[in-house]
């Protein structure tokens, strides 16, 4: 894969259906190995279309709120309007069931390569696809719960 890849260096904003929040990726590089929860990040999925695929991984999107926005966002310092405490466990509360839309930076994760259908259509080498791509929003630096789903996403898949 690239390491020079321009598109990683740009800061994006997606906008989708949170469909889990959770605590992932012990032992990760990107967190230097980190096993402690509180140093883990928050590992968010989104998808357009929830009442169709909120179990289909084909369409799951992931963006990461990592220990370092932690910080940040307890001092104040990111946009947002659910507070500074975005800990794993208070963005479950309140991002979870609604629809958001999540700032910060695109970012190409290797370590999931394998395992997205984008890279490998087939599911026929390494780990079983979980994820639409292994692009993703890492970190994110911005959190805005919208007050329903947005009139440009359709109800329903085309």
């Amino acid at each position: 894969l690239n390491t020079d890849n321009k598109i990683e260096k740009m800061g994006v904003s997606v906008i989708g259906y949170v469909k889990k929040a959770f605590t992932a990726g012990k032992n990760e590089s990107c967190n230097c190995g980190a096993k402690e929860p509180e140093q883990i990040d928050a590992h968010i999925e989104l998808v357009l279309y929830p009442n169709e695929a909120l179990n289909d991984t084909k369409e799951m999107f992931v963006v990461e709120v990592t220990e370092r926005s932690r910080r940040l966002a307890a001092a104040g310092l990111l946009s947002s309007n659910i507070g500074t405490n975005w800990k794993t466990t208070g963005l479950n509360d309140k991002l979870v069931g609604r629809w958001v839309k999540f700032t910060g930076w695109l970012f190409y994760d290797n370590d999931h390569h394998s395992g997205s259908w984008r890279s490998d259509m087939g599911d026929t080498y390494g780990e079983n696809n979980w994820r639409a791509t292994a692009w993703e929003i890492h970190p994110v630096m911005g959190i805005e719960v919208l007050p329903g789903r947005p009139a440009e996403i359709p109800v329903k898949k085309p």
